[in-house]
């Protein structure tokens, strides 16, 4: 007889086994158990990431305004900076004289006005 059909009993004596035991199975499968404890650690390890996902995508937002801001604030800067030129400009004389001639026509004291009139390209004039 082969090895496996034999039974070690107590006496050193080996007998022959006449059936193989037959486990209790369903045909169904093996059942699944969920422990609850791994679910609950599942459900901790997924609200974890879904907070991380969360607060990566509101630094990315946060990224693109202060880029947006800086931005803004360069604008500003070069329009007073222009802003300024203009300031001190206007508070030159030179400035002032030269709007007093071409605007409202004035003229110093010994000058003599001299008005061109501009050709538009007619003949007939």
């Amino acid at each position: 007889m082969p090895r496996s059909q034999h039974v070690f009993d107590m006496n050193n004596k080996l007998t022959p086994v006449t059936e193989l035991p037959i486990k209790n199975r369903t045909k169904k499968g093996r059942l699944i158990k969920i422990k609850y404890g791994t679910l609950i650690c599942a459900a901790v390890v997924f609200c974890i990431f879904w907070n991380l996902i969360q607060l990566h995508w509101t630094i990315v937002q946060l990224d693109r305004e202060i880029d947006f801001y800086l931005q803004e604030k360069q604008q500003l800067l070069s329009y007073q900076e222009q802003l300024q030129k203009d300031m001190e400009m206007v508070q030159s004389g030179e400035y002032i004289e030269k709007l007093a001639r071409e605007q409202l026509g004035m003229v110093k004291p010994g000058e003599n006005l001299v008005l061109t009139r501009n050709n538009s390209g007619d003949i007939s004039n």
